[in-house]
C-alpha cells in the first residue's frame, strides 16, 4: 500500500492547506476569513521539527519542508498564521 501511496504523490505532488475561521458578533454578524498556503509533497519525511505533515509539505517557492525551518518562518507563512491575520485585520476596521 505504501508504494501506492508515493506512485500517487509522484505523479501530482502538488499541495494546498486551508483554514477557515468564522467569528459570531454580539449583533448576529459573522466574520469569516480563509488562509491558504500552497505547496507540494516530498517523497521523503524530512525535518524533525514542527508536527503533523510539517516534515513532508514544502511551501512553494522553498526547497525544505516545515519540518526543517525554525519555527519562527514557518509560522508566520502557515495558513493558520494567515487566516488570524485577516482575521484581526477584518475586526481592527470595525
Amino acid at each position: 500500500m505504501n508504494w501506492f501511496i508515493i506512485k500517487i504523490i509522484k505523479k501530482n505532488n502538488k499541495a494546498t492547506f486551508f483554514c477557515a475561521l468564522t467569528l459570531q458578533l454580539t449583533n448576529k454578524k459573522k466574520i469569516s476569513v480563509l488562509g491558504k498556503i500552497d505547496g507540494s509533497i516530498s517523497n521523503k519525511i524530512i525535518g524533525t521539527k514542527g508536527f503533523g505533515y510539517d516534515p513532508i509539505f514544502i511551501p512553494k517557492g522553498y526547497k525544505k519542508t516545515f519540518g526543517q525551518m525554525n519555527k519562527r518562518k514557518k509560522i508566520l507563512m502557515d495558513h493558520r498564521f494567515i487566516a488570524f491575520k485577516k482575521l484581526k485585520a477584518k475586526i481592527n476596521i470595525l
